[in-house]
């Protein structure tokens, strides 16, 4: 649940951390000798898109894990 490009800088996005999520995922897949799919959903920083796009993916997608949004709120306040 990453934006495809943030729209605050210094916010992580899929070009900054995906790569991070990868290793991550490879580092799980060769502890535990399980085999995960990463799905990838663009958060557009938006809360409420997150929380839909969230549910679709525990339900529909019915993903085990959910890592993000990758944006919040007190960065906008704290400037």
């Amino acid at each position: 649940m990453m934006p495809k490009q943030t729209p605050y800088p210094g916010f992580p996005d899929i070009s900054t951390s995906g790569g991070a999520v990868e290793l991550a995922l490879d580092e799980a897949r060769n502890k535990y000798q399980k085999n995960f799919t990463l799905v990838y959903s663009d958060s557009g920083c938006d809360e409420g898109l997150s929380i839909l796009k969230s549910y679709e993916l525990g339900t529909l997608e019915k993903v085990d894990a959910i890592i993000g949004p990758a944006c919040a709120k007190w960065y906008l306040y704290d400037q």
